[in-house]
C-alpha cells in the first residue's frame, strides 16, 4: 500500500514538473458592410508576423479587383456589369504559409459605383 501511494505521489509530482506548451491566439476578422465595393479586414497572430490573403467568391458577377490585396487590410473592388452580392474571407497565415486563421464569411454588395450601405 506505501508503495501505491509513493507511485501515485511521484506521478502527481511528474505532472505537475511537464512542460506547459502555450499555444499562440490567431485571429482573423472581415467586415464589408460600410459601402459597396469594399472590406475591411484585421488579422493577426501571438507567434510573429502574418501574411493577410483576401479569398472572394465572386457569385456570378463580374467583380474587378484592380490591385493586389495581399497584406493589406481594405481590399477594393467594383462590378462593371453584372453587380451582385459576393462573399469575402480573410485567410492568415504565418510565416511558413501555414494557415493559423480564417475571417467568418462576410457578404459584399458588388456594384459600379461606391454606395455608403445602411
Amino acid at each position: 500500500m506505501k508503495r501505491l501511494l509513493t507511485a501515485l505521489g511521484l506521478a502527481g509530482l511528474f505532472a505537475l514538473a511537464a512542460p506547459v506548451t502555450a499555444s499562440a491566439a490567431s485571429w482573423a476578422y472581415a467586415d464589408c458592410s460600410l459601402q459597396s465595393n469594399m472590406c475591411y479586414g484585421e488579422g493577426g497572430s501571438d507567434s510573429g508576423p502574418v501574411t493577410l490573403i483576401w479569398q472572394f467568391d465572386t457569385n456570378g458577377t463580374d467583380a474587378i479587383f484592380p490591385q493586389d490585396c495581399t497584406n493589406q487590410n481594405y481590399c477594393r473592388f467594383y462590378c462593371w456589369r453584372y453587380e451582385g452580392t459576393i462573399v469575402a474571407r480573410l485567410r492568415v497565415y504565418d510565416a511558413n504559409f501555414n494557415l493559423l486563421a480564417i475571417s467568418e464569411p462576410a457578404v459584399a454588395m458588388c456594384t459600379q459605383q461606391d454606395i455608403v450601405l445602411p
